[in-house]
């Protein structure tokens, strides 16, 4: 999934409901990775990496992305329905 944050936030919601097969949760991030350039409200890039925590928002579909500033850029984000052992 690509998420695009066109305004600087330290807080990307990534909303995957409808992504997600047999109405799931988002239970798992397999990998976020920034797709191109993440910049600051100056448009100076960043070098920084988020957290991610899942099961977010109604229904525990949506996934944040927890950057330590406010940045904006698009990320690829790999999320699952289930939780691989």
């Amino acid at each position: 999934f690509e998420h695009v944050q066109a305004t600087e936030s330290a807080t990307w919601v990534v909303d995957a409901g409808a992504f997600l097969q047999f109405d799931a949760r988002a239970r798992t991030v397999q990998a976020a990775v920034a797709k191109g350039l993440v910049t600051n409200a100056t448009n100076v890039a960043q070098y920084v990496a988020p957290y991610t925590l899942v099961e977010q928002g109604t229904g525990q579909k949506q996934v944040q992305l927890k950057w330590p500033s406010a940045v904006k850029g698009r990320a690829l984000v790999t999320i699952r329905g289930d939780n691989p052992n």
